[in-house]
């Protein structure tokens, strides 16, 4: 008897250090993650204010040695060469899926003199369209969100359905020589990744490659933002400002907290809750930027939409990571946001001001960031491409087939005529259900034909 008491004590014993142990052990290392918090957050403090302004000096004082080009945030001849080297060519990440929910659903973009739109078809596939009426180029779409399974053009009447074929042409049907299928609206590249982020591209030939995803990827996992994510609220507005200003906004922002919202939370709800994790950022694309808001199931995408060399579009949407009323969210929340937005929107504005002001880089106190080394490394490689070519490049140039099977430039989608016409392509998104996470593929055809 005296034996087994010895034993079940040198058990007890045995299990109340191992327990001991392990409590030792947890509180040494939430303790040290702890304090790593605290002077994180003590740091971030003293370098913003309550109200951050998102375009801090910081962002513009850079090692590299490269200086601005001259008219790099002016210039209308730079302008027009990043149309063609630039916003032609390059994916473009610019919505999310959760904003199309029903069949009709549409949001309309100009991005570069480039005026497009999506909507969501009867049969589920997301499709992008050049906004631009095959009869006489007057807009069918004209509100910037909406719902509609017919589009119809104001001018002449000319209507399409969510498939962009040409429905209806009044006073154009009764000419034997007049086909619809050939008067179709020209599509666009349009991809859907897993998590619900959609991507567009102008370029009108075969030679478009899958966008890198890798970070995006890897911010949605950190934020849990996947396809099931809901649209709260957006804002949108226009400045006087060079949309590379905007790029460097973005850059700026993944050193500093979004909004000065402290959710209340427990101690314990601050160590193990995901959501009071430090922020998470991601800039997709040149013109667009991705950061969550710790301690919610928020997040937010800016998107910048370029109108010409001094003037763009500003655009955030906040969304929650779960479907959600936003009666539901915190309203003091949803106006630090937008506070938020119409701060960076008077920033961009100001450095404008100064950009045009100013007389060197060195008076703006701006150099080259790797993001904006980038961009002209991809200008100087057009260039080098319409040197050897002897004519400007217009790679979003659609063409089409005359009666003999000839190709032509159209002016309908660029408005500018090439030498060498790239073939017509019809981009034929899959259903969603199958093609989140693969590329929209496209089918060769004299004329665009959606399905």
């Amino acid at each position: 008897m005296q034996a087994q008491e010895d034993l079940l004590m040198i058990a007890v014993a045995t299990s109340l250090l191992l327990i001991l142990a392990t409590t030792i052990f947890l509180f040494r290392h939430s303790l040290k993650w702890l304090l790593q918090r605290v002077i994180a957050s003590a740091t971030d403090h003293l370098r913003s204010s309550s109200q951050i302004d998102s375009l801090h000096a910081s962002a513009y004082e850079i090692s590299e040695s490269q200086d601005v080009p001259d008219g790099w945030f002016t210039g209308a001849k730079v302008f027009s060469l990043e149309r063609r080297a630039i916003f032609a060519t390059t994916w473009l990440c610019i919505t999310h899926i959760s904003h199309f929910q029903r069949p009709g659903d549409y949001l309309t973009f100009n991005i570069s003199d480039y005026p497009f739109f999506l909507i969501m078809g009867k049969d589920s596939i997301l499709r992008g369209f050049h906004n631009v009426c095959r009869h006489r180029a007057y807009t069918v779409t004209r509100k910037p969100v909406g719902s509609s399974l017919v589009l119809g053009c104001r001018y002449h009447g000319w209507s399409y359905d969510t498939k962009g074929r040409l429905t209806k042409a009044p006073k154009f049907d009764d000419i034997p020589s007049f086909k619809r299928e050939e008067n179709n609206l020209y599509q666009i590249w349009v991809k859907t990744d897993n998590n619900g982020f959609i991507f567009v591209n102008f370029q009108g030939d075969w030679s478009v490659q899958d966008p890198d995803m890798t970070g995006l990827a890897q911010f949605a996992n950190s934020a849990h933002i996947s396809s099931i994510s809901s649209m709260v609220e957006f804002w949108q507005a226009e400045g006087d400002f060079n949309w590379k200003l905007a790029s460097l906004l973005f850059e700026a922002s993944n050193d500093h907290p979004f909004v000065g919202y402290k959710p209340k939370a427990s101690l314990l709800t601050r160590l193990f809750d995901v959501r009071y994790q430090q922020q998470a950022t991601c800039q997709p694309s040149s013109i667009s930027a991705l950061r969550s808001i710790p301690g919610t199931n928020l997040w937010c995408m800016t998107v910048v939409e370029p109108l010409s060399a001094t003037r763009s579009s500003l655009r955030r949407t906040l969304y929650s990571t779960t479907p959600t009323d936003k009666h539901c969210i915190s309203r003091k929340l949803i106006d630090d946001v937008h506070n938020d937005f119409r701060a960076d929107l008077q920033s961009l504005i100001q450095k404008q001001i100064d950009v045009t002001a100013s007389t060197s880089s060195v008076e703006l106190n701006t150099t080259m960031t790797p993001s904006q080394t980038r961009l002209l490394e991809q200008i100087e490689a057009h260039l080098k491409r319409e040197r050897k070519a002897g004519t400007q490049i217009f790679p979003a140039a659609q063409s089409t087939a005359d009666k003999d099977g000839n190709s032509s430039a159209s002016g309908v989608a660029e408005r500018r005529k090439i030498s060498s016409p790239i073939p017509s392509t019809s981009h034929h998104p899959q259903p969603i259900s199958q093609t989140i996470g693969s590329r929209t593929k496209p089918t060769l055809n004299s004329m665009p034909r959606p399905r």
